[in-house]
């Protein structure tokens, strides 16, 4: 039998880790894991201080899909 490659990887804020999350996406499968709240107090400092590179904007649009597909994955 084959094995299957997993589409998404769901798990919990402990493995909110750029390093991981790199490692998934070279292997294309989405990372659903809630962001810890570290990570999000850094962006909104940053949108606070109006400091939006294409780097962090980049960043910030992958915080919010990874937002919406958690929330596919709950409802």
């Amino acid at each position: 039998m084959d094995e299957a490659a997993p589409k998404a990887f769901i798990a919990d804020k402990p493995y909110d880790a750029e390093s991981l999350i790199e490692k998934l996406r070279k292997r294309q499968i989405a990372p659903v894991i809630p962001s810890r709240k570290k990570r999000l107090e850094m962006w909104m400092t940053t949108i606070k201080a109006g400091i939006i590179t294409e780097t962090t904007r980049s960043e910030l649009e992958t915080l919010e899909a990874r937002k919406r597909q958690q929330t596919e994955v709950l409802s």
